[in-house]
């Protein structure tokens, strides 16, 4: 799955040679308590791989979203901690842009592409994401509806 923003930039399934700089981005663009662990990215990238993709421009690393199967109904601390891979809704985890490559619509492009090719995927029935009350526009604009705040 491959889709282009400009001729350099192109939406890739992530890999491992992509984790170095997936760390760096998660870590510099959560605060400590909420960016996923080194590991919890790694596990993520083996084990919820088709629900990965990272946005590179000239095979640098600008922006990733990831995301995780789950059998429940809903986002909860539980259903967000593993990845079942028969489950049918998708929790997404990530929606990280490098700080050089906001505000120029390298986000949308990013998350536009991520649900196109999550929706082709057979088991995915619902997607879902927790975000900050300031995103709620941006996630709207890109086609997200607001279910209400989360107990996560």
């Amino acid at each position: 799955f491959s889709s282009s923003f400009s001729s350099e930039m192109k939406v890739v399934p992530g890999e491992g040679r992509h984790l170095p700089s997936i760390v760096a981005l998660e870590s510099s663009s959560y605060p400590d308590d909420e960016a996923a662990t080194p590991e919890k990215i790694e596990f993520r990238l083996k084990h919820a791989n088709p629900y990965f993709m990272v946005c590179e421009e000239e095979g640098v690393v600008v922006g990733f979203v990831n995301g995780t199967l789950t059998n429940e109904a809903t986002l909860t601390h539980h259903s967000m901690s593993h990845h079942e891979s028969d489950g049918s809704l998708l929790c997404i985890h990530s929606v990280v842009v490098a700080p050089n490559h906001r505000r120029k619509g390298v986000g949308s492009f990013i998350l536009e592409a991520y649900v196109r090719h999550v929706k082709d995927l057979a088991n995915v029935q619902a997607i879902e994401l927790l975000c900050k009350q300031e995103l709620r526009g941006f996630y709207e604009k890109v086609g997200f509806s607001f279910l209400g705040p989360s107990s996560v």
